[in-house]
């Protein structure tokens, strides 16, 4: 879990951001069904999907911080997982901020994979 001061340095790095206009199409775990919905559309949804929450007003409400966050997203949003495979198998993936030990993650990638 994040400690005080690492909360603090993300919150400025993301107000920062903001000042500098900087803003990347995003989704947050909140529009999971609007994300594979422009999919099976075939629309091409924003580039970014914030599973776990970040600094902003929408996501702030969304933070992952414990393993039992974690734990509960995963086993109650079974759309989620299912978003996670049709992405995986549709797009390149860019993961950043995990170390890929995720069992439930990897259990995804290798069923994709074997596709």
């Amino acid at each position: 879990m994040a400690d005080k001061a690492e909360l603090d340095l993300a919150a400025k790095l993301n107000s920062a951001a903001r000042r500098e206009g900087f803003k990347i199409p995003r989704r947050y775990r909140k529009d999971v069904n609007l994300f594979y919905a422009e999919m099976k559309s075939g629309r091409r949804p924003p580039p970014l999907l914030k599973l776990h929450g970040d600094f902003t007003e929408t996501g702030f409400k969304e933070l992952v911080l414990s393993h039992a966050d974690y734990r509960a997203i995963m086993v109650r949003d079974i759309s989620m997982n299912e978003l996670l495979r049709q992405i995986a198998s549709e797009y390149s993936l860019l993961f950043f901020g995990t170390s890929l030990r995720d069992r439930d993650l990897l259990g995804i990638l290798d069923e994709v994979s074997g596709m």
